[in-house]
């Protein structure tokens, strides 16, 4: 019975780790976009989850710039900024690292 109760637990921790905060509107809005923000640096810091809280995600990769990922960054900021107001990503962007 302990084992049941205790998969059944995880199970739900699963499903709900993959849920967007429907507290917030504008996480809400930002998820149906599925955006992606691609963070380039040497280091990769922990991040909070910006998917479940922002409704956007931020994913490492790498420490090459290529213009692909700045157009892509640039779009995604755009998006973001729309929902939350003007320039509100990069002035929380140093929030985002645990």
């Amino acid at each position: 019975m302990k084992l049941k109760l205790t998969l059944l637990f995880c199970l739900a921790g699963m499903i709900a780790r993959g849920q967007v905060d429907t507290t917030n509107a504008n996480a809400v809005k930002l998820a149906k976009d599925s955006l992606t923000y691609f963070w380039v640096g040497r280091a990769c810091p922990a991040f909070m989850n910006t998917e479940y809280k922002y409704g956007f995600k931020i994913k490492c990769v790498g420490c090459i710039l290529t213009k692909k990922i700045s157009k892509n960054n640039n779009r995604v900021e755009r998006k973001i900024d729309k929902v939350y107001g003007k320039n509100w990503f990069q002035n929380n962007r140093k929030y985002f690292a645990q």
